[in-house]
This record gives structure tokens, sequence and C-alpha cells, in this order.
């Protein structure tokens, strides 16, 4: 598209009033050409992040979390279109619960489905989602020997999965510990 698209927080503060935040550049020079902040679902009162982005089938996916009061993030997805970067849908990963904390931390697309890696409470999770945004799987990995683990970055590779990220204890003495896991993109059973 000669485009090169960026994700990130927009709005007039970093607090309650930040919004999810897109924008486009000329591939060619790196001249803006649009940018476009996606409000908040009714339900949340928090600032919203983007953490990531991918571009396909004429829309940009972007993942992160809203956050409700700044207590309680709920992961989500959110489709925009590419042409003119405006909203046309969101799926959240979470109850507004204080008890369930959710994140979204990276994105792939293997050309079929969306793979949202991060974390759920003290796990960390994949869930895969198809272009309308329907979740068609979900793969949780706890270490019961930490305080939590969460993937940050996530690789789709032939028929493999790739996720990273880090174990935590969050006891004395403190400690991350890396993680990387393959797992069979069909099914994600850990290889």
């Amino acid at each position: 598209s000669g485009k090169v698209y960026v994700c990130g927080i927009g709005g007039n503060t970093l607090g309650a009033g930040a919004q999810f935040m897109l924008a486009s550049f000329n591939a060619d020079d790196l001249a803006f050409d649009t940018a476009k902040t996606c409000g908040r679902p009714s339900a949340a009162t928090g600032a919203q992040f983007y953490k990531d982005l991918v571009v396909a089938g004429g829309y940009v996916y972007g993942i992160g979390n809203i956050s409700n009061g700044y207590s309680n993030p709920m992961a989500t997805i959110v489709k925009n279109n590419q042409a003119d970067l405006e909203f046309s849908a969101r799926a959240i990963y979470s109850a507004i619960s204080a008890s369930v904390f959710t994140d979204f931390n990276g994105l792939a697309f293997d050309g079929t489905y969306f793979y949202a890696a991060g974390y759920e409470q003290a796990s960390a999770n994949i869930i895969v989602y198809d272009t309308n945004l329907n979740i068609v799987n979900k793969y949780k990995y706890t270490d019961s020997g930490s305080s939590g683990s969460v993937f940050n970055k996530i690789k789709i590779d032939g028929n493999y999965v790739y996720a990273i990220g880090n174990i935590r204890n969050l006891t004395s003495p403190y400690y991350y510990d890396g993680l990387i896991v393959k797992l069979n993109k069909n099914d994600l059973s850990l290889v």
C-alpha cells in the first residue's frame, strides 16, 4: 500500500484520557499521512494502549489493553480500516472484574488466524482469533513454582507457533527467567 503503520497511545494525556492510536506514513519518505484514535467501549473508564499491530486483508489489527480505572487491564484486539484507519470492530478478552487481569503484548498472523500473546492473571496465554475477531483457540502456560508468567512476542513459522516471555518470582529473592515455547499451530499443543 506504500504506507508504514505504527501504533501507540493517543489523546491529550497519558492518564484516563489516553486512547488507542494508529498512524500511517508514506513508505518512501516517511511523510506523515494520517492518525486516528480509537474510542473506548462504554464500560471501560481508563486508558487504552496499543502494543503491536498487523496489516491484513484491508484492515489494521492492533492489540493491547483497556484499563478500567487502572486496576483491571482487559486484553483487546481492535480492527480498523486500512484506507482511513477508521474503527471497524473490537473484541475484549476479559470480563470487567477486579479478579481477572489480562493483556496482549504481541500479535502474529498466519494468513488465516491472528495469534495474540500476553497473559491472563498469572498465566501466559495465546488467544487465536479469526478475521471477524471470534476466538477459535486458546493456550495457557502456567508454572506452578512462580508468581506468574507472560508472553511478550509471538512468531508463526510454518506449522509452529513460537512465543517468548518470562516467568517471574515476585518473592525474595526476586528474579525473572526467560520463557520460550514451541507449539503445533493446528491445535496449540506443546512440542
